[in-house]
């Protein structure tokens, strides 16, 4: 019987390598013999010998026993992955790595993260309106001069400053009324009728034209704003484009190094606060857009932040205008007779047509006294506001967590397609195994375990 003997060969153990060339022997089996562990009797004093082919099959030399003087048994074990070779090259499976070819968007879970992170932050500085931290102020008064029976006026800070001090004038008063002026101030309040007042960080000057501000039942005042905002007006559009950083081992580790867990984003942007960016919609491409609509009226805002395909990505809801504060003048008036209450009730609603105060005036005089010996109470008309969130650039923040260098031809990289093994190199973990082998079912055992932890096809 005939074997081929090499020496020096070279392989993993779980490789599919076969050698090419060796000196082949004229040799007898050890008689009983195992097929999958043969004994070969080798003439000859050769003890370098390593690597057997028998036929078919390749074996690996575990032992060479000297049996005396030019005679030397050759203990080999069975090398399946060598033996049947062609049908596992042959076959087409599952495979979930390879040290040569893989997906770039599968995040690699073989390797450990380091404890140690890049940061990285970028301003987003162009918008399609610009912020003006001078601002105007959007005043919402009861008037008919609105289908709704509220008009919301602009003001510039001036004119706004103006407005106050029309407000808090004497003009609404009558000095030849029977009643004296610090009374009639605290029945006189035009303040009711300012149903909101919100700073926005906007030049509002060019949405329309100037108005005279209307009260209640009053005729136009003499104080005029920069504009009426309309339906067609009152949301404010900022849209703008920017590009979220990439990871610094996008490159050499694959594109999914910028999706989660290895990227982290978040954008800091005005009123909306400390927003967090899910990665995955922009691992391919990391174009991000941003569009904010302002309600002039509410002040509510909604900002959508989207992929470069348009898909939204997030979209959150703020309280974009900053509320300012009016104090005014509470009626709290206790009601001491009937006759009082119902002529009270004629004044319920604020101030209206014709002698007001003239009306209250005709109940008792003891209740006038009781009117003049009451504090003003004071009472807030909104929240007070804060305007430094406007005075910050919106930022795009990075998170960016490093693998240590890639050993590919280790333990292979994120592949998970179907392939024909012959088509790879290299390193080589099948996620499931089926292959039909003419081979002993230890063999098969051996095959299939080798697969699914690893190989190498050389």
């Amino acid at each position: 019987m005939q074997i081929t003997c090499f020496s020096g060969f070279k392989k993993e153990y779980n490789s599919t390598k076969v050698p090419t060339s060796g000196t082949t022997h004229t040799v007898t089996l050890k008689e009983p013999t195992s097929v999958l562990n043969p004994v070969f009797l080798l003439a000859g004093n050769n003890t370098s010998y390593n690597y057997v082919q028998w036929g078919s099959r390749y074996y690996y030399v575990d032992d060479i026993v000297i049996v005396h003087n030019g005679l030397v048994e050759l203990h080999c074990s069975s090398d399946p992955l060598a033996t049947f070779r062609s049908e596992i090259l042959a076959s087409s499976q599952l495979v979930s790595r390879n040290a040569n070819t893989y997906q770039p968007y599968l995040a690699d879970g073989a390797y450990p993260t380091l404890n140690e992170a890049v940061m990285d932050k970028s301003a987003i500085s162009t918008w399609s309106t610009s912020i003006n931290t001078t601002g105007y102020y959007v005043v919402g008064i009861v008037n008919p001069d609105s289908e709704t029976g509220v008009t919301y006026y602009a003001f510039n800070p001036a004119s706004y400053q103006t407005f106050l001090s029309y407000m808090f004038s004497d003009v609404w008063l009558d000095p030849n009324a029977d009643i004296s002026l610090d009374i009639q101030k605290q029945l006189v309040n035009p303040f009711q009728y300012v149903v909101s007042v919100m700073w926005f960080p906007f030049d509002l000057s060019s949405t329309g034209t100037g108005h005279n501000v209307s009260f209640g039942f009053w005729t136009p005042t003499p104080i005029q704003t920069a504009n009426v905002i309309t339906d067609a007006s009152r949301v404010i559009v900022m849209e703008a484009t920017d590009t979220l950083p990439r990871h610094p081992q996008a490159t050499s580790h694959g594109i999914a190094m910028n999706g989660s867990p290895y990227s982290r984003f978040a954008v800091d942007c005005y009123c909306f606060g400390h927003i967090p960016i899910d990665p995955l919609p922009f691992v391919a491409n990391n174009a991000i857009g941003f569009r904010i609509e302002i309600d002039l009226f509410t002040g509510q805002a909604i900002l959508t932040i989207t992929n470069n395909s348009g898909c939204i990505v997030n979209r959150l809801s703020a309280q974009f205008g900053v509320p300012i504060q009016l104090s005014q003048i509470q009626q709290n008036v206790v009601q001491t007779s009937s006759n009082f209450a119902g002529a009270l009730g004629a004044y319920v609603g604020g101030v209206v047509t014709g002698n007001v105060v003239g009306g209250v005036l005709g109940t008792a005089n003891g209740i006038i006294n009781g009117i003049e010996s009451l504090m003003p109470q004071v009472q807030q008309n909104g929240a007070i506001g804060s305007k430094i969130a406007f005075t910050q650039t919106p930022l795009i923040t990075a998170q960016f967590y490093k693998l240590p260098a890639l050993a590919p031809q280790r333990v292979g990289r994120p592949l998970m397609e179907q392939k024909t093994l012959s088509s790879l190199t290299g390193f080589t973990m099948c996620q499931t195994v089926d292959v039909e082998l003419d081979a002993s079912p230890a063999e098969k055992e051996r095959i299939e375990s080798v697969m699914k932890s690893g190989f190498y096809i050389e």
